[in-house]
C-alpha cells in the first residue's frame, strides 16, 4: 500500500529549532513514515465529508481510546476517498494531538493549512502543537497567523493572549487583548479569568506596584477546533504534492 511520509524538510526544521534535537514530547511520535492514505487518481469528496463527519462524532463525543481509534480509521477511509479533503486532514491532527503524537498532529495540521491556507483552524491548532511542547515563540507566531485570518475568534485570540503571558509580555497591548477576551469570550471561565487579570491587579502593564503577569494554569488547555462546514474554504488549486514533494501517494495519479 502506498504510504503518506513526512517530509525530510520537516524533520530538519523541528531539529534546528529544538537546539539539534526534537523535544521529549516529539520523541514517541517515531517512526515517520505511517499509514494514512492510498490516493486514487477519483477525488470523492462526498464520501470523505461523510466520513469526517463520522469521525468528528468519535472525536467530540470522546470517552476511550478506543473512540480515538475508530475515528483515526474513519479518517484515513476519507483521505482514501479524497486525499486533498483538507478538513480530514485538520481532523487527523486532532486525533494525534489528543494522543499526544506531537509530530504527527503538527504534519497533519501542516497539511492542512496548505490545502486551506484561508482557514485559521489548522493554524491556531499548530500553535498548540507548539504551546503544549514548550515552543512559545513558534506558537505565538501560528496564533497569530490564525488571528490574521480571522480576528473575530475569542478562542484564537484568548490562545494568543496565553502563550504571550506564559512568556512574560506585559504591554498595553496585550492588556487592550485581556479587556476585550472579558467581554466577548463566550465561555465564563475564560470572562472570569479576563477580568481576574485586569481588575485584580494581575497584569503589570508598565504600571509601577503592580505584580508581575502569571500564568496560573487556568483556564485549562485549549483543545484543537474542527472544522464542520468545508464549504467555507476554497477548494485548493494545483497538486498537493507540489507543496509536498517527498510524500507518497498524495499525486492525483498515483494510483
Amino acid at each position: 500500500m502506498p504510504r503518506h511520509r513526512v517530509p525530510t524538510w520537516t524533520v530538519l526544521l523541528l531539529l534546528a529549532t529544538s537546539g539539534g534535537c526534537l523535544h521529549p514530547l516529539w520523541k514517541h511520535d517515531r517512526p515517520v513514515e505511517y499509514h494514512t492514505v492510498a490516493a486514487t487518481s477519483q477525488g470523492d469528496e462526498e464520501t470523505a465529508a461523510a466520513k469526517h463527519a463520522e469521525a468528528l462524532v468519535f472525536i467530540e463525543d470522546y470517552r476511550w481510546p478506543k473512540d480515538l481509534v475508530k475515528a483515526e480509521l474513519l479518517l484515513n477511509e476519507a483521505l482514501v476517498a479524497d486525499v486533498g479533503y483538507g478538513p480530514a486532514h485538520n481532523s487527523l491532527g486532532m486525533v494525534y494531538y489528543m494522543q499526544d503524537k506531537l509530530y504527527l498532529a503538527a504534519w497533519e495540521f501542516q497539511y492542512a493549512a496548505k490545502l486551506m491556507p484561508d482557514h485559521p483552524q489548522p493554524y491556531n491548532n499548530l500553535g498548540l502543537v507548539y504551546e503544549r511542547a514548550g515552543k512559545y515563540e513558534e506558537a505565538t507566531s501560528y496564533f497569530s497567523m490564525a488571528l490574521s485570518r480571522d480576528a473575530g475568534r475569542p478562542e484564537v485570540l484568548a490562545n494568543l493572549v496565553r502563550v504571550r503571558m506564559i512568556q512574560g509580555e506585559k504591554s498595553g497591548d496585550l492588556k487592550h487583548m485581556i479587556s476585550d477576551l472579558a467581554l466577548h469570550h463566550p465561555d465564563p471561565q475564560w470572562q472570569q479569568w479576563a477580568r481576574d487579570k485586569v481588575e485584580l491587579g494581575k497584569f503589570d502593564a508598565g504600571a509601577s506596584g503592580l505584580a508581575e503577569p502569571k500564568y496560573f494554569g487556568e483556564p485549562p488547555e485549549a483543545l484543537p477546533s474542527p472544522i464542520r462546514d468545508p464549504q467555507i474554504m476554497p477548494h485548493p488549486a494545483g497538486d498537493a504534492d507540489l507543496e509536498f514533494p517527498d510524500a507518497v501517494g498524495v499525486k492525483a495519479n498515483a494510483a
